[in-house]
């Protein structure tokens, strides 16, 4: 099993939920491969903490290129920054 952390990212907010689609390479993933998603929000530094935020990771598809998609949603009204880790067993 391999692990990644995606850079930190960020989201805007509104009074809509915001969805975002976000692409990751890992080399050797397939279709086949089984992938776990986790979201978390961080500071500036990239420190994960509980803030007031909901964030959601909504769908995760592997991909036979290599790429593993992700669907991220923000139900807050602010702008989020977050990290998306990845768990891959190819």
């Amino acid at each position: 099993m391999r692990s990644g952390n995606s850079p930190i990212l960020s989201i805007p907010g509104g009074p809509f939920a915001i969805s975002l689609t976000q692409i990751f390479n890992f080399p050797d993933v397939t279709a086949n491969s089984r992938v776990v998603a986790s979201i978390s929000e961080v500071d500036s530094n990239g420190k994960p903490f509980i803030g007031d935020a909901t964030l959601s990771i909504d769908r995760v598809a592997p991909n036979d290129d290599g790429e593993i998609v992700v669907n991220v949603t923000n139900t807050y009204d602010a702008r989020v920054f977050y990290r998306v880790t990845l768990f891959v067993s190819p």
